[in-house]
Order: C-alpha cells, then sequence, then structure tokens
C-alpha cells in the first residue's frame, strides 16, 4: 500500500528470534519496495531477546535442545550447525568451544546464537531486492492506533540509524505491524513485597541473577516456581555447583521434560491438517474434544507410517507437522477463550512440541529420585510472600500432589526457603514464603 511519501512498511515491534526470523523471511521474499522496521527497546535484546542475550548466558550455559534444533530456517533445519561450524568468528570463543565441531544432536553454547542471527539479518539486507531496506531502530512502541489503511505505532525514546537526535516520542505510520515481544516476564503479584530482597531472584538469565544463584549457599534450601526449561536450567545451574540442599520445583501442572534419544536427528514430516470440522460455530470444549481425537489420530499414524521414529518424539514430529495449519484453528477460538486454553494447556503444549538434552535433563532427573536433592510439587497458594528480619523462614502451599519425596493429599511446608529463583513460563504459582 505505501503512499507518495514513502514504500510500503511493515513495523516489527521486537527483534529477538521471532522479530529478527520474521524480518529476514520478508527481506529474502518480498518482491516489491517495502521498508521493514525492526524496533527494540532493549539494545542488548536485540537479536537474541530474553532467552540468549550474552549477559544472561555465560559460556557454559548450553541450549536446552541439540544444536541441530536451533536453525531459524523451518526448511534448512542445518542452517544454524552450518554457520558455527564454517561462518563464525571464534576468535573470542574460549579454548573449551573454539575447536568444537558441533553436530546435530549435540550441544552448543547459547552465547552465540545472536551472533547468528545477525549474520543471517545481514545477509537477508543484503541480498533484497531493489527497493526492499530493513531499518533496525531503537524504541519502546507504547501504543498502537488501527486505522482503516494504515496504523499508527506511538513510539518513546525512538533512535533511528540515521544518526538524529532519539525522539522522547513519535509516531511511526505503518502499513503492515508484527508484535514479536515474545514471552514478557508476568509481574509476580505474589511477590510484590519482596522483589528487592537479595534471596529471591526475578530474572534467572540476567547477570544479578546469575551471580545471585552461582553466590547462593551450597546447603541452602532453593524453591523454583516453575517445572519445564528454565527450571531445569536454574537447578542444573545448582547442581553443576555442587549444591546440597532441597531443590523445589513448584507448578501448578508438575510437568517434567522428557530427554531426547542420543541419536535424535529433527526432522519435519508432512502430515494432513488435523480434521476438525466445518462447524466454525463449535464451542473451545468441542473444538477441544475434535483436536484431541485428530491428535491421536495424527501420532497413530506417525507411528505406522514412520517406523524409525522413536515413541518419545512422536509429539513432537505431530506438533511440527502441524504448525503451518495453526493459524487456521487459533481463528476458530474467540481471543479470551483462546486465552483461557492457553493458561490452562500452555505446559502441555509446550513438552509435547520439544524435549531437551540429555545434558540438561540427566542430572535433573537423577536429583528427583528417592533421597535425591529436586521435590518436584504441583500445587498453589493464594497467600502472599513476604519477608521476616531473619532472612530466612519458612515456604507453604497448597500442593495437589508431589514426587517421591513428597506424596499424599497433605499439603507440605518446605522449612527454610532461603533463596527463591522465580522462573516465568507460560505459567506462575502463588506461593507464600516468610524468609
Amino acid at each position: 500500500m505505501g503512499n507518495a511519501d514513502r514504500p510500503r512498511r511493515v513495523v516489527i515491534v521486537g527483534s529477538g528470534l521471532a522479530g529478527t526470523a520474521t524480518a529476514v523471511r520478508l527481506l529474502r521474499f518480498a518482491r516489491e519496495p517495502v521498508q521493514v522496521v525492526l524496533l527494540e527497546r532493549r539494545a542488548e535484546y536485540r537479536h537474541a531477546g530474553v532467552a540468549y542475550h550474552r549477559a544472561g548466558n555465560p559460556w557454559h550455559h548450553v541450549f536446552n535442545i541439540q544444536a541441530g534444533r536451533m536453525s531459524m530456517c523451518r526448511e534448512d533445519v542445518d542452517d544454524f550447525m552450518l554457520w558455527a561450524n564454517d561462518e563464525a568468528d571464534r576468535t573470542d570463543w574460549p579454548p573449551e568451544w573454539r575447536d568444537v565441531m558441533f553436530t546435530e544432536s549435540g550441544p552448543a553454547p547459547r552465547c552465540v546464537y545472536p551472533d547468528y542471527l545477525a549474520a543471517r539479518l545481514a545477509q537477508a539486507a543484503h541480498d533484497a531486492a531493489p527497493g526492499v531496506e530493513l531499518i533496525e531502530a531503537d524504541g519502546d512502541a507504547i501504543d498502537i492506533h488501527a486505522h482503516s489503511h494504515h496504523v499508527r505505532v506511538v513510539v518513546e525514546s525512538l533512535c533511528l540509524p540515521s544518526g538524529a537526535p532519539a525522539l522522547d516520542r513519535a509516531v511511526l505510520d505503518a502499513d503492515h505491524v508484527v508484535l514479536a515481544t515474545g514471552l514478557e516476564t508476568r509481574s509476580p503479584g505474589f511477590a510484590a513485597e519482596v522483589l528487592d530482597h537479595p534471596a529471591f531472584v526475578r530474572h534467572p538469565y540476567s547477570q544479578p541473577g546469575l551471580r545471585r544463584l552461582q553466590g547462593a549457599r551450597t546447603d541452602a534450601t532453593v524453591v523454583v516456581i516453575g517445572s519445564l526449561l528454565s527450571a531445569y536450567d536454574v537447578a542444573g545451574l545448582l547442581l553443576r555447583r555442587g549444591h546440597t540442599g532441597t531443590i523445589h520445583l513448584v507448578s501448578r501442572s508438575g510437568l517434567a521434560l522428557r530427554p531426547y534419544p542420543p541419536d535424535h536427528q529433527h526432522r519435519v514430516l508432512s502430515l494432513p491438517p488435523p480434521d476438525l470440522g466445518a462447524d466454525t460455530d463449535a464451542g473451545a470444549d468441542d473444538l477441544l474434544r475434535r483436536l484431541r481425537q485428530a491428535w491421536d489420530a495424527a501420532c497413530r499414524r506417525v507411528a505406522a507410517e514412520f517406523p524409525d521414529v522413536a515413541p518419545a518424539v512422536v509429539s513432537e514430529r505431530v506438533a511440527k507437522a502441524w504448525e503451518p495449519y495453526l493459524p487456521a484453528i487459533l481463528e476458530r477460538i474467540p481471543s479470551a477463550e483462546l486465552r483461557a486454553l492457553l493458561d490452562r494447556y500452555g505446559s502441555l503444549i509446550a513438552t509435547l512440541r520439544i524435549g531437551a538434552m540429555a545434558h540438561i535433563t540427566d542430572p535433573v532427573h537423577a536429583a528427583m529420585g528417592e533421597g535425591g536433592r529436586i521435590v518436584r510439587s504441583v500445587g498453589r497458594s493464594s497467600r502472599r510472600v513476604s519477608s521476616t528480619p531473619s532472612g530466612r523462614g519458612d515456604w507453604t502451599t497448597s500442593a495437589l500432589r508431589c514426587n517421591q519425596r513428597n506424596s499424599g493429599s497433605t499439603p507440605p511446608s518446605y522449612p527454610s526457603a532461603e533463596f527463591r529463583p522465580y522462573c516465568s513460563g507460560t505459567f506462575g504459582v502463588s506461593v507464600s514464603c516468610h524468609f
């Protein structure tokens, strides 16, 4: 569309993995003039987001999944490995990684991912068709106004690469806006009174958060709110440091990560879309029932037609094969019902779609066994977290069930909860703790 003063413009809010990958796609496939504006409010998150920014990822912090799963290109699953092995500048890499030949099923350090995304973005901008332009801008999008033929994005502290002074507030006219803000950290209302307490870690991937985790006493009792990827990262970091105190993983789902088989290779299968019927007015519950039936049928089909697919990854194969069909499925669900479904099933969807490397899961699962140092509990509490001058105290939660070390219906009490990382993922739970 555009206008007489400018070509068509697409504003992408957020330049982590999703935003950068979207910009790369637009630059690669646009065949008419278009201006792609990639907007990021935090410079350190550009091409990295919360998950991969360098300050929160020391070199020993590897991907939860194999290097072969980290390609940003669905059609070229080896792209990240090719970059890491053949193109990456390893001059400043530490000795333990400098000469590594990365493999599809092996580990890779998270802190190199921003370089990969930046390289692919620069390449796409260089190879773009005439009139296709990339503009990387700093600024915080605080509001969006949709009009009949365009969208206005209100941006604070806008700084363009032209070198002009930053604008306190500006309006970007756009023909399309892509929100790629990722998983915003939820405000832990249950812990409002202790957000600044030295024993509470809200951002485990930040430098201050890592310093607090690495500085924790090895015999301290640690409570991690969450039980999936971020929780495994925290627990694994503590265990590698020789932690001997109890680590509690508390979540509403109680789900755990499944490890990939040692020889796992990433593949994207071609499967037909799920048959959900033509009734677009069906309620969420009925649609969910049909979706479950289609899911079970697809899993049986994969097991029958692809016998080389390990049972542990059948669900992942189905989830990846269905990704192109998701927009049409989601359009059938009203926004309010969709939000409720994601709140309820988000963690389950995550575990079906993705596993983790044995390097990540093995130490944590070993510590979950009888007499181990990790207790996984399912529950939530309506109480709040508060602090006392003692700096330590009791943690209680209305748990529904726990692992072997805490079984039964009695809500457990976790004494001396001295250290508390808050791992914000697709859910959070309310807890009560007296430091």
